[in-house]
């Protein structure tokens, strides 16, 4: 029987900082825990290292091995994606002259400016 079971919700989308790093520290070396992250993790961040695999993550200048498993909760993301900033676009009634692809990953800035 387990006992003690709880849910954590701790704000910092691709866990670059917060309070996420302390809960973290204490339960991310356990098999028994699930993290559930929500939405687009960027290159590069703790969040999508921990979705490619990685078998430990840096916090606080220290190195904690992952054991909990990591799940993707998709779609709930509050960015609109190509299709959206298309019809955004495509809706204006004055076009813009320039747009500047400032955020995203590359290879989806690339397709986008397509």
């Amino acid at each position: 029987m387990i006992t003690n079971q709880k849910v954590v919700i701790a704000a910092s989308g691709m866990i670059t900082g917060g309070r996420v790093l302390s809960y973290l520290e204490r339960y991310i070396d356990k098999p028994e825990n699930l993290l559930a992250l929500v939405g687009y993790q960027a290159e590069g961040t703790r969040g999508r290292k921990l979705l490619e695999g990685a078998n430990e993550i840096k916090m606080y200048g220290k190195y904690y091995p992952v054991k909990a498993k990591v799940l993707l909760i998709d779609g709930l993301s509050a960015h609109g994606d190509q299709k959206d900033l298309l019809g955004w676009l495509n809706d204006l009634t004055e076009k813009p002259k320039k747009i500047y692809l400032i955020h995203g990953e590359s290879e989806a800035a690339e397709a986008f400016k397509r």
